[in-house]
């Protein structure tokens, strides 16, 4: 993916993006912050604090990718089961500074 391959080449700052990241008042450890926007994409930069974890969610029709710029981040992937309430765990992988990672949309 040409996506994919251009985020692992781009190198941010420290610096550049620490000062981004606004702390949420619900959870001061994790931060959503709106770095850009258009037609068809918007840009995020994320933080979680050690040990924090997100709530299985899917992202409707659209793809994810992403990028580790500090720290180790375990990704698990899940699919539905057909006529079943239930999600199957369908792949896992732990990435790490630098590391960048894509979810097809669905």
């Amino acid at each position: 993916n040409d996506l994919k391959k251009m985020l692992s080449n781009i190198h941010f700052h420290p610096k550049e993006w620490k000062t981004r990241a606004v702390k949420c008042k619900s959870s001061p450890q994790y931060t959503r912050t709106l770095v850009a926007y258009g037609y068809s994409y918007s840009i995020y930069l994320l933080r979680w604090g050690p040990g924090q974890s997100n709530e299985v969610h899917n992202h409707n029709q659209s793809s994810s990718i992403f990028k580790v710029l500090e720290g180790k981040l375990e990704e698990t992937i899940y699919k539905k089961v057909e006529g079943q309430e239930s999600l199957q765990k369908i792949a896992s992988k732990s990435l790490t500074q630098g590391d960048v990672s894509i979810t097809n949309k669905g």
